[in-house]
């Protein structure tokens, strides 16, 4: 999704500790990352996102549940975001890889939150739910229009589905 939105000088907000290929795909496309540190308790200061968005944002990266922090958004922060970015040229990447492994009490996708619907993509894993890491098979939901740029670059990143995927 990165590649597929971000271009010169559009910033990408994501909290640390991050993903470590974030900063380097922001980069590779010439965007510049804006890193929020998340509290020690693993939350997200949503009066420093706010003061971070600006007309250069393009696009928010959240994780959650967080890995390594274990922490998870609840509806009331995801409620809050989608009212940061309403009206925004902004969209929201929800990387969700580790639902189905959370062991807490609640849990709440970006799904479940329909002011977000128009400028969402979530992702989900299929390698992490079914222990297949190393095959790095996901799903992307989105609007059509998003899946269609996401499609667009896809298509010439990968090429074909390890031979037992195919098979199944």
């Amino acid at each position: 999704l990165i590649s597929a939105c971000i271009s010169k000088d559009d910033e990408v907000i994501y909290f640390d500790p991050a993903f470590d290929a974030y900063p380097s795909i922001v980069n590779f496309n010439q965007g510049v990352s804006r890193r929020i540190p998340l509290s020690a308790d693993g939350n997200i200061d949503l009066e420093t996102l706010a003061q971070t968005i600006n007309a250069k944002t393009k696009l928010i990266i959240l994780n959650s549940p967080h890995n390594p922090m274990g922490s998870v958004i609840t509806k009331a922060q995801y409620a809050e975001i989608a009212k940061l970015i309403k009206g925004r040229d902004i969209l929201l990447l929800s990387d969700e890889v580790y639902e189905h492994i959370y062991a807490g009490d609640s849990y709440t996708s970006a799904l479940q939150i329909p002011e977000l619907k128009e400028q969402l993509v979530v992702v989900q894993s299929l390698g992490k739910t079914y222990n297949l890491t190393g095959w790095r098979l996901g799903i992307c939901i989105a609007p059509l229009a998003i899946i269609q740029m996401i499609n667009a670059m896809k298509q010439f990143t990968s090429f074909s589905a390890p031979h037992p995927t195919q098979l199944a």
